[in-house]
């Protein structure tokens, strides 16, 4: 392994130095490890972005030789999705592919979509385009955890593999084993397609998608050993699952070792990534925001490390890039003919950030997060958001809520700069809507028998599909150019753009002029069952009154509590007016009350 490094190194220091002939791809891709869930400090400047506590050497030794990602991202919070947009280089909005079960939440505010829950054989997976290459011949495998169904790896493009499966067949019995989660025979088999490989003369694509570090948490006696008897760290102090994560770590230094002793090492990437943040009841994610099955910080940054030839030692980028851009990237690494990629592909190669060509990507659009869905997890409801550059916005489905966050100061998604940021905050709302609409992604809706359940005269659906979002009334006016949103919906025009406004121009628009594009303060849900919230975070007295539609006074209430109970014999829509006593915000609107 030592030797391996310093070959790298030497290979590394060397950028302008190519393969010779077609090189190798090594993708490990660990399951549920989160961006500080290994001793590699993702972020040279954060030390917070590696554990207090897990041990994984042969990674720091892989960072040494090549690159590390501080902003690298899964395509989604939860394995599945993740897994499919790696293999088909799209998003989960394109895909539909957006959780693991295709069952829907019941007893919701809103309906949420079904997910497939299946790779199709209409898609082009990464393994069958590189076999599609000609003159290439390459061979290809994939080994341990697939969980996209449809027959298994070798249905879609993959010589070899131990089949169609998922998470149930990655437990080894009880706590200690001498295979926990099956690392080490995952491992085996890659090696042994190595060796085949190489026997054939035949460059190679090998993914070794390991179960370890998901639950049930499962290590080696002598790893657990050392664990149990090793200092807590403040952030990490679980000792089976620092023991599973050192496992795993020891099971790259096979592959690592492999690839030196068989002297393929100046012509192998080896590739290491997660496919979501880690379980926060496992693994805190911090200081990144909640965790696994959330597309904040800590349920979508990951780990991601590549080394190989040309990629300079001990380098770092801070450009964001995701799993689903892995495909282009490993189609230019080839030298493959880029304008033979599949038709439709959401990926951007990041080659010449790890060649030293440039240090940024040009990106057709920001990444996409699509996770439309509720789950046990209390702080999971339905969501999307878009990163472009340093800018994060966020849409709640449920109540209407947008968030943009500033990661290059707030890594921690505290301070939401929506309002504050107009100009930013529409034309990122914008380009989130259009992509959505152009994959014609699976979108919530309410939860109701009503086409227009809050009675205002456009249709749920429309709302959903042009606001992101169904809280909007008839009488605001999103994007400020005179219209109504009842008026943009008779006239078939856009809400969120002004009439005679392209996207373009309102990219660039000053804040005055968008001022009217952040809505009043608004009451929500609404919809509402059994509740409604008002946004007053510093406590201030206000007055809430409820009027039913021929002017009948129903409800009056005056509080400084945000949540406000809703009387169960009162259905209906509502006129609704808030005032705050200091005069600071006075807003009025139609409530539905399921």
């Amino acid at each position: 392994m030592k030797k391996l490094f310093t070959i790298l190194l030497v290979l590394a220091l060397s950028p302008n130095l190519q393969a010779q002939t077609s090189p190798n791809f090594i993708l490990i891709l660990a399951d549920d490890q989160g961006w500080n869930g290994t001793s590699v400090q993702m972020d040279p400047s954060d030390t917070d972005s590696k554990s207090d506590f897990y041990e994984t050497p042969n990674l720091e030794l892989l960072a040494a030789a090549g690159m590390r990602f501080s902003r690298a991202y899964a395509p989604a919070p939860k394995c599945s999705p993740s897994r499919m947009s790696i293999q088909t280089g799209q998003t989960t909005a394109r895909t539909g592919f957006t959780e693991t079960s295709s069952a829907v939440a019941s007893g919701e505010f809103l309906d949420t979509p079904a997910s497939i829950t299946s790779i199709s054989q209409s898609d082009t997976t990464l393994a069958e385009h590189l076999k599609s290459l000609t003159g290439l011949n390459y061979t290809t495998a994939h080994f341990g955890k697939w969980h996209l169904k449809s027959g298994g790896p070798a249905n879609h493009g993959y010589d070899d593999s131990d089949g169609n499966t998922n998470n149930s067949d990655g437990n080894s019995p009880g706590a200690n084993s001498t295979d926990p989660k099956k690392i080490f025979s995952i491992t085996q088999s890659g090696i042994d397609f190595m060796d085949d490989a190489i026997s054939n003369n035949e460059p190679f694509f090998l993914q070794l998608s390991h179960y370890a570090v998901h639950t049930r948490l499962q290590s080696t006696q002598s790893s657990y050993s050392k664990y149990n008897s090793k200092t807590p760290g403040t952030r990490h102090d679980n000792a089976r699952y620092g023991a599973m994560t050192e496992d795993l770590d020891e099971a790259l230094g096979l592959i690592m070792d492999y690839v030196d002793d068989n002297n393929i090492d100046n012509d192998t990437y080896i590739i290491y990534t997660s496919d979501n943040g880690a379980a926060v009841n496992q693994s805190s994610n911090q200081p990144l925001k909640l965790g696994k099955t959330i597309i904040f910080e800590g349920g979508v940054r990951v780990p991601f490390v590549i080394s190989g030839p040309g990629i300079s030692a001990n380098t770092h980028s801070d450009e964001p890039i995701i799993g689903y851009d892995l495909f282009p990237t490993i189609v230019d690494l080839i030298g493959a003919n880029m304008n033979d990629l599949p038709s439709v592909v959401d990926g951007e190669s990041f080659k010449d950030i790890l060649d030293g060509t440039s240090t940024t990507l040009t990106r057709n659009q920001g990444l996409i997060l699509h996770s439309p869905h509720y789950s046990n997890n209390a702080n999971k409801e339905p969501r999307s958001a878009i990163i472009k550059g340093d800018d994060k916005l966020i849409v709640e489905y449920e109540t209407g809520n947008r968030f943009l966050y500033d990661l290059s100061t707030d890594i921690g998604e505290a301070t939401n700069n929506f309002n504050d940021t107009s100009a930013l905050s529409a034309s990122l709302v914008i380009e989130l809507r259009d992509y959505l609409n152009s994959v014609s992604a699976e979108l919530p809706s309410i939860n109701s028998t009503q086409s227009d359940s809050d009675g205002d005269g456009i249709p749920d659906d429309w709302e959903f599909e042009n606001l992101l979002g169904a809280l909007y009334s008839d009488t605001d006016d999103t994007d400020d150019d005179g219209s109504t949103t009842l008026d943009e919906y008779q006239n078939s025009t856009d809400p969120l753009v002004a009439q005679g406004q392209s996207q373009r121009a309102l990219q660039g628009v000053t804040e005055p002029e968008l001022k009217g594009s952040v809505p009043a303060l608004k009451l929500y849900p609404n919809p509402s069952k059994g509740f409604i919230t008002v946004p007053n975070s510093q406590s201030k007295v206000f007055q809430i009154l409820l009027y039913s539609l021929d002017g009948r006074l129903v409800l009056q209430k005056t509080t400084t509590s945000e949540r406000i109970a809703i009387p169960a014999t009162l259905q209906g829509i509502y006129y609704y007016e808030i005032k705050f006593a200091d005069k600071s915000y006075n807003s009025s609107g139609k409530l539905s009350v399921l």
